[in-house]
């Protein structure tokens, strides 16, 4: 059985994803999608079910997805020391680990149709329909957070907007699923 606030906190990540975006319809179409996703600790609980079962820790999560009419383009990453009860005053947090702040993780598409022979379909809570085919890179994702840090968002907007056009290229328009 789960320890009830492991349970109550995978419940609200569920149902949180999408529920607290902000997102902003631009001149050209395109939709710019900001979310973040609280984190959790479940360390110090003492619970006798399986691992991997919503037990550990996870950081706060941030995603930016630029929506379009093919699809959608997304960089994500993780504040990893942003777990609840580790906050010490103002600003500050009291480190554990010696990983860093933050994380990126993913930069990639969920797109209406594959992209190369073989992309898998999955379940998508951000292109209309529900599906989606869906790649990433955590290691491309990582060549995006020094210009976030020096630039802000207008950096990563910039690069989900040269990858989402890559994709939206004609050449790959023969991949189109029937």
């Amino acid at each position: 059985m789960k320890h009830p606030q492991c349970a109550a906190d995978f419940e609200r990540r569920r149902h949180d994803i999408g529920a607290g975006a902000v997102a902003e319809r631009m001149t050209d179409g395109f939709v710019r999608r900001v979310e973040m996703l609280p984190g959790y600790d479940h360390r110090r609980f003492d619970c006798a079910f399986p691992p991997g079962d919503c037990h550990g820790q996870h950081g706060m999560q941030l995603d930016f997805s630029l929506i379009g009419p093919f699809g959608a383009t997304r960089w994500a990453g993780w504040f990893l020391e942003m777990v609840p009860g580790r906050h010490v005053e103002s600003g500050t947090v009291k480190p554990e680990f010696d990983h860093g702040v933050f994380y990126a993780f993913d930069l990639g598409h969920h797109w209406s149709w594959p992209t190369y022979e073989g992309e898998g379909q999955m379940e998508c809570e951000l292109l209309p329909g529900g599906f989606c085919y869906y790649d990433g890179s955590g290691l491309h994702a990582e060549s995006l957070v020094a210009p976030f840090l020096a630039r802000g968002p207008a950096a990563v907007w910039e690069r989900l907007r040269t990858e989402y056009d890559r994709l939206a290229a004609p050449d790959l328009a023969p991949m189109v699923a029937g």
